[in-house]
């Protein structure tokens, strides 16, 4: 409460003793003690009002000062968490660059000694670890390598076991960019090669045709390039042709000495009988006769054929000059269409009638 108020309080409060103005005033000494209380009252309860808004300022900045305190104690222990995870961050994260650092190291060193599959492995494990394409590009190659090796392996194996077509195969199927792999199969490729041909000479030379003509078209066929191979097979099959020319004059010869021979032996009329009766439908006169195997009297019956059957003349053969055999196709009961040989002369009864003729 303010000093005014309080006046105004006393001054309300005062009592006049005499209403008339023009007398001099006198104070009720009463009056005067009751109003000097009361602004020692209004007074002391300014004081304590003033003493409970200093304790009341003093405990706030007592609370602010603790909450900086407490806030400045917070900041400190986050800085310090802070400053340890960035740490422990750090720690793994140069571990594991130091690790993957000597994983390449590791795989250049197996690279270096000639250790493809073991390189390998280490560049599958760091893109397993990593996920970089540069690593899954390098274990390709390297395992395309040890793959390619492999097959030169093989190549070398079949060389040595004389099976030159197989070595060519497998050397085909091996892609690279590697020079060093790429003489390698150039040089077994023509190694094989010139083992192959030389055994197609040979055999070329000891004159087996027909195996040298199936050989050199397989090594034609995988290495059409080949110039040697080209040349081998162009003389092969000018030999292979020469041979059969050969084949077939040698069998026109030994048609032409046949008939000479049958013209020494039967009239020339006996051999058109033959040829005119071949492809003709005849008909059995006698009452049973044999059919046999072969055209000749030892040979074996294969059939029986009765009077009045049909018979289909499919070749003929001239035996002398009244003897002809006929191959024939005839129907038999228990055998459908059946083929065999019989004597002409017993199609058309010249031989005479019995009960089984066994011409």
């Amino acid at each position: 409460m303010s000093q005014e108020s309080v006046r105004n309080k006393g001054k309300k409060k005062m009592k006049w003793n005499d209403n008339d103005f023009d007398k001099p005033k006198v104070f009720d000494s009463k009056d005067l003690s009751q109003d000097t209380q009361e602004i020692k009252l209004d007074k002391l309860r300014e004081s304590m009002e003033d003493e409970e808004y200093t304790d009341e300022f003093k405990a706030y900045e007592k609370y602010v000062k603790r909450e900086k305190k407490k806030r400045k104690k917070i900041f400190i222990i986050l800085s310090i968490v802070m400053a340890i995870l960035i740490a422990g961050v750090s720690f793994v994260a140069v571990k594991y660059l130091s690790r993957i650092s000597n994983l390449e190291s590791d795989a250049q060193e197996y690279l270096e000694q000639g250790q493809y599959e073991q390189a390998a492995d280490i560049y599958k494990m760091l893109y397993d670890e990593t996920g970089e394409a540069e690593y899954m590009q390098n274990y390709k190659y390297i395992s395309k390598n040890v793959e390619n090796r492999e097959l030169l392996k093989e190549a070398d194996n079949s060389i040595k076991l004389q099976d030159y077509e197989g070595a060519i195969e497998v050397l085909l199927t091996i892609s690279t960019n590697e020079d060093k792999i790429v003489d390698q199969v150039n040089e077994k490729q023509d190694l094989a090669a010139k083992k192959w041909l030389e055994e197609i000479e040979a055999c070329y030379n000891s004159g087996k045709s027909s195996h040298c003509s199936s050989e050199i078209n397989k090594f034609v066929n995988l290495l059409p390039d080949n110039i040697k191979g080209i040349n081998l097979r162009e003389k092969i099959m000018k030999r292979e042709s020469e041979e059969e020319s050969d084949s077939r004059n040698m069998d026109s010869n030994k048609e032409q000495a046949d008939l000479d021979k049958l013209n020494s032996r039967l009239n020339k009329k006996m051999y058109e009988k033959s040829k005119a009766i071949v492809g003709t439908k005849q008909f059995v006169t006698v009452e049973n006769a044999n059919v046999r195997e072969n055209p000749s009297r030892d040979s074996k019956v294969s059939g029986t054929i009765h009077k009045g059957e049909s018979v289909y003349i499919e070749d003929t053969k001239v035996e002398s000059s009244n003897s002809i055999w006929c191959k024939i196709t005839y129907y038999s009961s228990d055998r459908l269409y059946t083929s065999g040989w019989i004597s002409y002369n017993i199609i058309n009864g010249s031989e005479g009638q019995s009960s089984v003729i066994n011409q």
